[in-house]
């Protein structure tokens, strides 16, 4: 997968302590696979760097950093109504795509 440079949401709030955050997605070709989130965020007297991850993709994910794996997610045949991301799939019907 690839990191793709441009942030898709950049955001602060400094009165909070949220000095700086930024969305990115991690692709393979063109198609999303993990959305990546890092912040800087202000805690007492020093800045702290935090990121958190959320799967896109039915494919096993896993993310390293400097050689570790620090977040992954196994393969999934299918998503319920309580996981934290879904996909619907609907079988094509026979003719139904073809152009009329």
């Amino acid at each position: 997968m690839r990191l793709i440079p441009r942030p898709i949401h950049r955001y602060s709030d400094r009165q909070q302590g949220l000095v700086d955050g930024a969305i990115f997605l991690m692709a393979h070709s063109t198609n999303p696979e993990i959305i990546m989130v890092i912040e800087l965020v202000r805690e007492a007297e020093k800045s702290v760097w935090k990121a958190g991850f959320s799967r896109c993709a039915f494919a096993e994910v896993h993310v390293e950093l400097d050689g570790k794996d620090v977040w992954s997610q196994p393969h999934i045949n299918q998503t319920g109504s309580g996981e934290t991301y879904s996909m619907f799939v609907r079988p094509v019907q026979p003719g139904e795509l073809e152009e009329k």
